[in-house]
């Protein structure tokens, strides 16, 4: 190429690129824009359909607008939203890509089937609340993915994307919602679950479930709440049949395995059957709504679940109470008393003695009760014999939880939260029963074990607290020898300031004793716990307001938890206390005080 050749091909680029300029601003100062691809539904009102639907070789679908979302009504069935707002998000997007006209058409010696239009692969029609639009989906055209779709009413054609396509069921399954049951919303306060002569029955009242039958009982309200979460999230594995002339018998629902219902009050809202397992599939089991005809398979895990017998509904606790409520606490039994919790909120023992409770005991005591659990059933409906047999009548324990209570006449009254009988022991377990409910129950003997059974084992465990440095002299006794010391007042107990002060430390935290554990009250345990004439004991003078008060202390063998037992007989009482003294404590104690006179 020479020269000039070139020079004339750069100038006609030039020239060329100054017209298309030039044309380009011209329609821009014209106000003239740019447009895609037109609209395939130029009219489409998504919010103001009220129903689609869908015809294919095999399936016809219709869903119609409920609320928010929709329901098939052909088949019947609820829908799942996702897929159809899918196809109306596609059906929105749709653009036209090309236009085969009436008279190409005819051209075609094949004419409308040349197109996969006669008749159509599918069709899809739009319901508004007058008129609708009508869209007959045709074949795939032949060089790019894309195909032919003809509007209702227009004897062109035109050419889409094949997202569209794309969009369009599969199957009917495509448009039925996965769940078995939608719960969520349902208004429901019974639940009922009926197989053969098996009849479950649990009531809801403020949030809380109680068994109503076979018999009154109070229910595992988080048990329950775990199977219907269970149940509303059961998932249909195969769809099986929408006939409403099916087989009954052929799926076992002729006389269902099992029914389940959930009511509000008397009015039944949701009805399900189960019944049979596939022949070669014992992992799943047909089901069905009594409000549809469909016929589905769901995982028999749900149906085990549901078969359990009541006692799995039960709740599992004697007394599944809050403990913050509890005002009062009565026992009868070996000795009768009364805990009362104060308008501060300081427990007393208020009968048969009054005297500070121990706040720790009295709140384990009540963690103790409030998780006693029930192991098994002794018997669901005892006679009166089988109570006598069981020591429940009279019971040989009783606990009594009340609260106060504003009733209706707008005065305080103590209202019973829980009460609880316990009877004879056997081996592991103990028989016990609540006279608001029928069944007879079994619970751990060790756990009964924990409860308290006399007032001393809630009682404060600061028995005293005097000022250590009001001690004035000690007593060791020991195997009859018994010497005295008495503090100096120029040096205390030790002129050496660092045992003096190792005497002081051990004084003080005596002086401030809280008991490990009470152990007896009285004098029949004393040998058994190591106490003789010849034991350790230990005694304080105390000046107090001018006159000495003298405060003892004996000391026995070691517990299983390695403290010392020891014994007292509390001011202004007659009976002896035994307790757990703090093994580290007795350690020191008589570590240091072996430092200034002799000790064990």
């Amino acid at each position: 190429m020479n020269t000039k050749t070139t020079i004339r091909l750069m100038m006609l680029a030039i020239t060329l690129f100054a017209v298309i300029w030039l044309l380009d601003r011209r329609r821009q100062n014209s106000g003239e824009v740019k447009t895609g691809p037109p609209q395939l539904l130029p009219d489409f009102r998504r919010q103001q359909i009220v129903a689609l639907e869908y015809s294919g070789t095999n399936d016809t679908l219709r869903a119609e607008r409920a609320g928010d979302g929709w329901r098939l009504t052909v088949p019947v069935y609820p829908a799942q939203n996702t897929p159809i707002e899918a196809l109306l998000d596609t059906l929105a997007k749709a653009k036209i890509l090309g236009r085969i006209t009436a008279r190409e058409v005819i051209a075609e010696a094949a004419g409308l089937k040349a197109f996969g239009l006669e008749p159509p692969a599918a069709t899809i029609t739009l319901h508004y609340p007058q008129g609708r639009a009508n869209l007959k989906i045709g074949s795939k055209t032949p060089l790019v993915d894309q195909f032919y779709v003809q509007k209702l009413g227009e004897p062109d054609l035109f050419v889409i994307d094949a997202a569209l396509w794309r969009a369009l069921p599969k199957s009917a399954q495509e448009w039925r919602s996965p769940q078995l049951v939608q719960l969520t919303g349902v208004p429901y306060d019974r639940i009922l679950i009926r197989s053969g002569s098996r009849l479950v029955e649990v009531e809801r009242t403020n949030r809380v479930w109680r068994l109503t039958k076979p018999l009154p009982a109070r229910a595992d309200s988080s048990r329950i709440e775990q199977l219907v979460q269970q149940i509303n999230l059961a998932r249909v594995n195969k769809f099986v049949s929408d006939l409403p002339t099916a087989d009954l018998e052929r799926y076992g629902l002729q006389t269902p395995e099992l029914e389940l219902h959930f009511l509000q009050g008397t009015n039944r809202l949701i009805e399900l059957e189960f019944g049979s397992s596939p022949t070669n599939d014992p992992t799943q089991v047909y089901a069905r709504r009594l409000t549809q005809t469909n016929i589905v398979t769901v995982d028999r895990i749900l149906l085990e679940a549901l078969n359990l017998p009541y006692k799995a509904f039960h709740d599992s606790h004697l007394a599944n109470v809050e403990i913050s409520r509890v005002d009062s606490i009565e026992v009868h039994g070996l000795e009768n008393f009364t805990l009362q919790k104060g308008t501060n909120g300081v427990w007393q023992i208020s009968q048969p003695v009054a005297m500070p409770a121990d706040a720790r005991l009295v709140r384990q005591f009540l963690t103790n009760l409030a998780s006693l659990e029930i192991v098994d059933f002794a018997k669901d409906v005892p006679t009166d014999t089988e109570l006598r047999e069981f020591g429940l009548m009279p019971p040989s324990r009783t606990y009594v939880l009340r609260t106060t209570a504003t009733n209706a006449a707008g005065t305080l009254t103590n209202m019973t939260i829980a009460q609880m009988d316990f009877g004879t022991n056997r081996i592991d377990t103990s028989f016990a029963r609540r006279p608001d409910e029928t069944p007879a129950y079994l619970v751990r003997y060790g756990d009964l074990l924990e409860l308290p059974k006399h007032s001393y084992e809630v009682r404060d465990r600061k028995f005293w607290n005097f000022p250590s440095s009001n001690i004035v002299a000690i007593t060791s006794t020991f195997n009859g020898i018994s010497p005295r010391l008495v503090r100096n007042p120029s040096f205390g107990w030790a002129q050496d300031p660092i045992i003096n002060a190792a005497v002081e430390e051990s004084l003080y935290r005596t002086s401030q004793l809280e008991v490990a554990a009470w152990t007896a009250r009285g004098d029949a345990k004393l040998r058994a716990l190591g106490f003789n004439n010849a034991s350790f004991n230990l005694k304080f003078e105390v000046v107090t307001n001018s006159t000495i008060q003298t405060y003892q202390i004996t000391f026995g063998s070691r517990s299983p938890r390695q403290n010392i037992y020891a014994t007292i007989v509390p001011t202004n009482e007659t009976e002896r206390l035994i307790f757990e003294f703090p093994g580290s404590l007795y350690a020191d104690l008589v570590a240091h005080l072996g430092q200034v006179f002799p000790t064990p």
